[in-house]
This record gives C-alpha cells, structure tokens and sequence, in this order.
C-alpha cells in the first residue's frame, strides 16, 4: 500500500513471483516482463478493457484487476472452501470469522487484523480509522434512493461498501474525493456482476471517455472528422509455423515502412498493436504488450512464438471427434480465428485516429456449413464499415492465377481490392493506380474471410506469393502493401459520431459511428493488363 492506494500485487508461485504494479506494468522475479507471461503453470495477461489478470489452474485461483488496481476480483476454486485465511477472509460464507488473525482467533479490531498479516514483521504498523466515517455526499448518491445501482441492493447488500466509500472520501480531497466514490461503486458493479450475476452500471458521472482533446461522461457523443494526425494498425498473426518467416520479414519491416508512407501524408502519430492466436498449445489469443503497453509494437516481439500442427495420417476415432468439435466451434463463433478476431473488432480504436485490422493467416478461413457463420460475417461486415475500421488480409493464395497468363503474371501479383489488382511494378509508385482488367480475369478460391476483408473496402494479399520472391521482389511486395493500406485510409474524409458508452455496465468505450463519407479525387486507373 502506498497513500491508502494498492501499490502492487504480488503472486508467489514455487521458486518465481510475479508482481502486478499500478502503473499497469508487470515485474517477474522483480525485473519488468510483458505479456501475456507463463511461469510454469501460472499465466499472466492482459486485455483490452485495461485490466490484468491471472491464472494459475493447479491452485484454481483467477485474479482480474484494472490497469491501476483500484479494483481487484479473487476467484477460486471450491476445492478451498473454508479452507482460506487472510486479508480476503476465511470464504465459509460465514461473515464473523473473516477477521480471523494467523493465531486463529478473530482480531477484536480492524487495525488488529490488517496488521496481523504483514508479509514483513519490519514494517510499521498500518494506521487503520475504527470509527465509522461521516456520511458523504457522494457515498449517498451512489448507495440510496434511484442510484443505477439499485437494481442489485436486493441482491447484494450495499452497506459495506457505502462504508468504504464513506471512508475513502473522507480521505481524499477535492476532486479526487467524487473518484473515490466512484472507485468503490466500480467495485460494487463488479461484484454484482461477477458474484451475484445480476448487470447494473455505474453512474453516468463515473464514467469518462477520451475523444481527442475532449472528455465525455458516459452518454455524451462528439462529431470527430477523419482524417487527423493519427492512425491505429491491429495486427493479428496466426501463430503457426508457416507464417514464422512471413511475420520476420513482412511484418516486422512493414511497421516502419507504414509509419513513414502516413508520415509523407501527414499521419505522425501511429500505434501497432499485436494479437497472436492459433498455436497448438496456446490456450487463449495473446494480447502482447511492449514496455506495459498494447499500442507499441514496433515490430518485435520477444515473446511471441510459432508452433507446428500435428500432422494426422491415420485419424483416430478421437481424432474425427475433435475434427467434428472444430467445425462446431467455427460454426458458433468459439474457434480460435473467430475468438482472435472478434476481440481484434472490439479493440479500442482511437475515435480520432484512421483504423485498419491487418490480418496474417496461415491458410484461408474454414467453410461455412451451416448459416451461423455467415450471418455472423454479415454482421461483422455492417459494424466494420459503420465504425470505419478497415480489414486487410495477408494470405497464402496458392491457387492464384489469371486468366490468359503464365505464372509468372500471378507470381507478380502482391494483391486485390474490390477495384483492381495491385502488382510489384507499382512498388514505386506514391498512389497506386491498379489493374481493372486483370481483377476480371483473376481467379483464387475464395473464403468467408476473403469476402468479409473485401466487404470492408479492404485488400487481400498473397503471402505465397512473397515467400517466393528473391529480396528485390520482396522489398516490391513489402512497398506495394504498405502503400495500399495507406492509400485507402487516407483516400477518403469521414465523419464520426463519437458516443462514450459503458460495456458491462463499468468498462467506459468509445462508439464511433460513421455519419458521412466522401472520397477524395481518385486518380485515373490502369485500364492495361497484367505482364506476363
């Protein structure tokens, strides 16, 4: 503790600790570590609504919390039931004994009880208020009468945390005493959510939302005109093994390379970010951090790694039934690429900022068996292009072909739009123009994905293609991507609505909603073929 505030959370696992810092960043054995980390079975990450969690399942214990740790959640296993001791009391659903001391009598006082579990006997003794503090203000308000969170009180007694809220109130001051309450009834929501199941929502004055040098409460909107100064690219890698060499040398080098192509248009604030799926032992997608934050990437990551499919000769009975397991999962939205990109759509976007989603994918995505997917990629379509987030595909294409050419017309091939075909020859091109005519004779087989990138205004490109190239013609295709992504964000002027809302009832977000969209001048097309 320090100042009455939660300095950090320490987590002791046999031989290693990690400790969670309210500065949002993340020590192992006390030197700084990103995420997502794994220490022998205890993993750490992070998401994208700011917090930090925990898991450990040999213990069956989860901890979630907030980027600050002004809240904190403590899940575990049933196994422990009664078994507990500490400042999270004795979970026996028996009120009395939570203050029980490490003699194993309940403490009389509370400055006898937090005292009684100092990790280190040296430190002093921590100052604890017995008396119940003077009702405040902004305690009533969120605690009584029409509140929004009055829909729970019925279910989880509000009294102990108007006391704690009465309490740190009274220890701050000015300002910071209407955010002392409004951290305690975070909790509350919180707890209503997680313990008792029952959704309400903060307050409306609790809630803040950035929209450029503008701060809104929650329900508060904005018109934001696009574009700005700045750009926010979400990158989202297929962990396996043959897009190792795709993330080395496109990937990497294609941060740079788009930092300084929206640098020449006047877009000097850029943020990368990372997400990483699809390993074979990876649980759960990985949001990765650099130096504590997700916005950084500059095209290296010390943690990310590439794993390699199992390969099946002769399928087991096992086997089919896990087959049949992944397509039901694809099917419903719970595989892994539709789990990486669902959360790549909820990624908070600066409201001011261009927004493109670059997917790399290995191999195209599954088909679609039953309509479930295929409504759900209608719905992700309409909501990308209302948001004004556009979606790039990297990948592999090994079909690709044009009619009426040799090989080595579609080996020239870097990608496609809805518009045109973009080849290597317009590497050096600032704006490219394209190839209407080869688009008509081009021929791939498509995929749910591909459709779902083109529905969005973006570009699919060919990954096999690049793989195949000799460095000249790498650095071509590296060019020609950059330049596409860049052309088409900065190709048109938008106008947002810009609304702050509240998901979950307590994570503040940023909605924005494109009311109006007009296309700069577009410069004259290549009407001419592609080159054999």
């Amino acid at each position: 503790m320090e100042a009455g505030k939660l300095k950090s959370l320490g987590i002791f696992v046999p031989d290693n600790s990690v400790e969670l810092l309210n500065d949002g960043k993340v020590l192992f054995n006390g030197k700084p570590a990103e995420t997502p980390l794994k220490v022998g079975d205890l993993d750490i990450w992070k998401n994208y609504a700011g917090g930090t969690g925990a898991y450990t399942s040999w213990s069956g214990l989860i901890i979630y919390c907030t980027s600050q740790l002004q809240s904190c959640g403590f899940y575990i296993d049933g196994f422990y039931f009664g078994k507990t001791r500490g400042l999270l009391g004795t979970y026996n659903n028996e009120p009395y004994d939570d203050a029980m001391i490490p003699e194993g009598h309940v403490a009389p006082l509370t400055a006898a009880f937090a005292n009684s579990w100092k990790v280190n006997p040296q430190c002093a003794d921590g100052v604890v208020h017995e008396q119940p503090a003077p009702a405040a203000p902004q305690c009533t308000k969120l605690f009584s009468g029409d509140s929004s969170l009055r829909n729970c009180f019925a279910f989880a007694n509000p009294e102990g945390f108007r006391e704690a809220c009465n309490k740190q109130v009274a220890e701050a001051s000015g300002e910071a005493k209407e955010e002392a309450a409004c951290n305690v009834a975070y909790s509350y929501v919180g707890h209503c959510y997680y313990v008792h199941f029952i959704k309400t929502r903060l307050p409306d004055h609790c809630g803040k939302c950035q929209v450029g040098s503008q701060t809104l409460h929650i329900g508060e909107s904005a018109p934001v005109k696009i574009p700005q100064k700045e750009a926010d690219v979400l990158i989202v890698v297929e962990q396996l093994e043959d897009n190792e060499e795709i993330f080395n040398h496109l990937i990497s080098p294609l941060v740079s390379t788009l930092r300084n192509d929206f640098k020449e248009k006047g877009i000097v604030d850029v943020n990368f970010a990372l997400i990483g799926y699809g390993a074979p032992d990876q649980q759960w997608l990985s949001v990765y951090t650099f130096n504590g934050e997700f916005n950084k990437f500059s095209g290296s990551a010390e943690n990310i790694y590439f794993g390699k499919e199992q390969e099946i000769s002769k399928p087991k009975l096992s086997d089919k039934l896990q087959e049949i397991k992944k397509i039901l999962l694809n099917e419903i939205g719970f595989s892994k690429p539709a789990q990486a990109f669902q959360t790549a759509f909820n990624y908070p976007f600066r409201p001011e900022a261009l927004k493109t989603i670059v997917g790399v994918m290995s191999s195209g995505c599954d088909s679609a068996i039953l309509p479930f997917q295929t409504m759900r990629l209608l719905v992700h379509r309409i909501n990308l292009l209302n948001s004004g987030v556009v979606l790039n595909m990297v990948t592999p294409l090994k079909d690709l072909s044009v009619d009426g050419k040799d090989e080595k017309a579609a080996a020239n091939i870097v990608g496609f739009d809805s518009d045109a075909v973009y080849t290597q020859g317009e590497a050096k091109r600032k704006v490219l123009r394209g190839d209407e005519e080869a688009l008509h004779k081009l021929k791939y087989t498509s995929d749910l994905c591909i459709e779902l990138t083109l529905g969005t205004n973006g570009a699919v490109f060919s990954s096999s293609n690049f793989v195949k190239g000799k460095p000249n013609l790498r650095k071509n295709f590296l060019q020609v991507l950059s330049n596409k992504i860049t052309d088409r964000l900065t190709g048109e002027e938008l106008v947002n609505d810009c609304k702050c809302e509240l998901e979950r009832g307590m994570i503040t977000k940023t909605k924005c909603t494109v009311t109006s969209r007009r296309e700069k001048e577009p410069l004259a097309r290549n009407i001419k073929g592609v080159k054999g």
